[in-house]
């Protein structure tokens, strides 16, 4: 028996954490038992977490050195007396003390009563079993995300011409695959537009938007489908959509939805595969007594006052930044449309969506993600919220921040960039920057100001105009000036630069 009343939870060479991993089987495969601690902030740890280690924790219901409690199916293996005892302590005196550590002892004091010589570890485990005052039976925390079939897509299609489609436009040099056409409907005004002209941008490639009536089956393998269940409202735009399905299925095509398929038609496929990532109860991830991992690497979070601020096409700017200068980026997205661009997970809950995943699971989901993004090695993670970060109306559930603190919660930024309206008021700029500093162990470092102002009419209908370039920076030396932080401009590749500095600065 080797006994390791020892851990630790965080190690950000991967290289090195895999080593031991390896030391830790071969040592098994000698017959030799690893028992070993989990940490005692309550946090997953190593070597106590791998599969060939018997990992100990304190146990509720084990009063005395003798009480085993044990966990089936479970990174967490036995539960011992770890509670405050009496013990020995260097110099010969008795002290009382308490801790996992002790637990680990009294499992392995026991066990050296039951080994025989080449035991195996399913034999250690079921003595163990037979031995304990309580039986835990726990899912194991593995990842049940749905296979992403991304990276089966090669040529594909958008359709219809939304507000989420336009980042797959803008960013298309980061998409896994090749954009061949943009539909929309004819109703729409704009078919026969060139996509630059609508965007009012110089893009990687122009796309003139087309009529889906005169859609080509034999120019894609994938149709991109955006939110479609507004326009569904209409009997005949529906049917249009549903045409559009069946077409695509009879083909044998993708079909890569932002929205639950069910809510855009009753339609069986039976020749197309369909994809939503949105997550429902099978992808729950469960912590064995609440334990979560240490995360090694830096995790930047991108967390808004308003929606409709730009803050998905912030993270593609700062993702297209850091690769062109060679950084291992990971991230986590919540948009559906996070995954065509390679990012590393999705955890949607924007508009439409229909993840069922909350609180606690909310945050076991996320921080399992992030551990596996971490063990993939990349230098650093990227992570963006939705909407609003701090309540202010309370007259409705729908303006309460709660999905956005679960999400904070649990990607734990070290550090936050957030985006504001030009003519957000900077007491709530101010307030919200509080809140995130506050709220988790992170420093808001900069603002990125969302080039709009909003303006009410005579009717007091909010229009949103753009502003130009120098309304832009004099609102941007303004807001520096006041909160003493670094303002940015989204929409000026030179400033997105500047905020890839600051961010590569602060970590480095």
């Amino acid at each position: 028996i080797i006994n390791l009343s020892m851990t630790i939870s965080c190690i950000d060479e991967i290289d090195k954490l895999k080593q031991l991993e390896v030391i830790c089987n071969k040592l098994v495969e000698k017959n030799i038992i690893i028992i070993s601690a989990f940490d005692n902030s309550g946090a997953m740890s190593y070597p106590a977490v791998f599969d060939s280690v018997v990992g100990v924790t304190t146990g509720e219901s084990c009063k005395t050195i003798n009480d085993i409690e044990y966990v089936e199916d479970s990174d967490v293996n036995i539960c011992g007396f770890g509670s405050q005892q009496r013990v020995i302590s260097n110099g010969g005196n008795y002290v009382i003390q308490e801790g996992n550590s002790l637990a680990c002892a009294h499992i392995s004091g026991i066990l050296s009563n039951f080994i025989i010589t080449n035991h195996s570890l399913k034999q250690i485990k079921n003595i163990m079993c037979e031995l304990s005052i309580k039986n835990h039976n726990h899912r194991k925390s593995k990842s049940v995300q749905k296979e992403n079939p991304v990276k089966e897509y090669k040529k594909c299609i958008l359709f219809p011409f939304n507000k989420e489609i336009h980042s797959l436009i803008r960013y298309s040099k980061l998409l896994e695959f090749d954009v061949e056409h943009v539909f929309d409907l004819k109703y729409s005004g704009l078919v026969g537009t060139k996509v630059s002209k609508f965007l009012n941008e110089v893009l990687p490639k122009d796309y003139i938007i087309e009529d889906i009536n005169e859609l080509n089956i034999d120019t894609f393998d994938t149709l991109i489908l955006g939110h479609v269940t507004d326009l569904c409202t209409n009997k005949k735009i529906k049917k249009i959509i549903e045409t559009l399905i069946m077409k695509c299925d009879k083909n044998g095509k993708n079909i890569f939805t932002f929205d639950e398929f069910q809510e855009i038609t009753t339609y069986s496929l039976e020749k197309a595969k369909s994809y939503c990532p949105n997550l429902d109860s099978n992808n729950r991830i469960y912590a064995p007594f609440g334990k979560l991992y240490e995360i090694s690497k830096p995790v930047v979070g991108i967390w808004g006052t308003d929606s409709k601020q730009g803050k998905f096409t912030l993270q593609l700017a700062l993702r297209e930044s850091l690769l062109e200068r060679g950084y291992n980026v990971g991230q986590i997205g919540s948009e559906p449309s996070a995954l065509l661009f390679g990012i590393d997970a999705c955890f949607p809950f924007g508009y439409n969506t229909k993840n069922i995943i909350n609180r606690y699971d909310t945050i076991t989901y996320l921080n399992m993600k992030l551990h596996e993004i971490s063990n993939r090695d990349k230098d650093l993670i990227i992570v963006g919220c939705q909407s609003r970060s701090v309540t202010e109306n309370t007259g409705n559930l729908d303006h309460y921040s709660i999905p956005q603190i679960e999400f904070l919660l649990g990607t734990q930024p070290d550090i936050v960039i957030l985006t504001v309206f030009a003519d957000d008021e900077i007491e709530y700029v101010q307030r919200t920057i509080l809140f995130l500093e506050n709220c988790v162990n992170c420093k808001v470092i900069s603002v990125v100001i969302f080039p709009i102002k909003r303006i009410r009419d005579e009717n007091n209908i909010v229009e949103k105009m753009y502003l130009d370039k120098v309304e832009s920076i004099n609102s941007k030396n303004e807001m520096e000036n006041i909160l003493g932080i670094k303002v940015y401009c989204l929409g000026i590749q030179s400033d997105i630069e500047v905020l890839t500095d600051e961010i590569v600065e602060y970590f480095s």
